[in-house]
């Protein structure tokens, strides 16, 4: 099964989006009732500014691309490159949902959370920040978009 260029870029950039914003919304929910606000502004800053990265990225993408994106639908991906692709970004995205389950359960030490995001975060965001520059190209987004 193959996908067009276009729906696996929506795929996996809406992924990526909705995992972060879960996250930040996870910290929140379990956070509101029993810290102030600076201490739950730690916890948030742990994904936040990388969120607000991938946000933008997409945005451009979404905004500046379309007169582009009509070629992408002629373009596909093979299963083999979106299902690996997939896979390893689904196992960023459970890692960083997973952690505010974690910290704040019964076993976790909520303290530790923003260490630990911090470090999802980065041994992901080489893999990431190259897929996400292969999957948004500037040539893609065009000069009025840089």
């Amino acid at each position: 099964m193959t996908l067009t260029l276009r729906t696996f870029r929506v795929l996996i950039g809406s992924l990526i989006l909705v995992t972060h914003f879960g996250c930040i919304g996870l910290v929140l929910y379990f956070t509101i009732d029993n810290y102030d606000a600076s201490q739950i502004l730690t916890f948030i800053s742990a994904v936040a500014p990388i969120t607000g990265l991938y946000a933008y990225t997409y945005w451009r993408y979404i905004v500046f691309a379309r007169e582009r994106l009509a070629s992408e639908q002629n373009k596909s991906v093979s299963a083999a490159a979106w299902i690996t692709q997939l896979a390893v970004i689904g196992l960023f995205c459970l890692a960083v949902m997973c952690a505010p389950l974690y910290f704040f359960g019964p076993k976790g030490t909520e303290t530790d959370l923003p260490s630990v995001l911090a470090v999802i975060e980065t041994i992901f965001g080489i893999y990431l920040a190259r897929s996400f520059s292969t999957l948004f190209p500037v040539e893609v987004l065009g000069e009025e978009a840089a």
